[in-house]
């Protein structure tokens, strides 16, 4: 079945998290941070779930700023292969700071 042109288009799901990573980049042990947006929606097996997702990788300053490396979009499939390839120091996804948010207003609201 092939649908180009959508009357109704079928909500896309998004989750979204980061890794931390280490690379030796010429001797020197720098420091990098990919952003993962996964699009998909798995009430479907075709081209209505996308399965892609857009990777940012940001480079990690010692000012603490970020400098954005670049973009790409790939399917979600090829992104667990690889993330197995890098040494994660530290992860978080939406379900994390979802929680982290909610620990936080509720604080907010018990101190008043």
């Amino acid at each position: 079945m092939h649908l180009t042109n959508f009357n109704n288009p079928p909500n896309v799901f998004v989750h979204v998290g980061y890794n931390d990573f280490n690379a030796d980049i010429d001797g020197t042990n720098e420091k990098f941070q990919v952003h993962q947006d996964l699009y998909y929606n798995h009430n479907y097996d075709d081209e209505r779930s996308p399965g892609v997702v857009q990777l940012t990788l940001y480079k990690k300053l010692e000012d603490g700023k970020d400098e954005e490396i670049g973009q790409i979009l790939t399917k979600s499939s090829e992104v667990s292969k690889d993330l197995e390839n890098i040494d994660v120091t530290s992860n978080v996804s939406e379900g994390s700071l979802l929680k982290k948010k909610i620990k936080e207003v509720i604080l907010a609201k018990l101190k008043k």
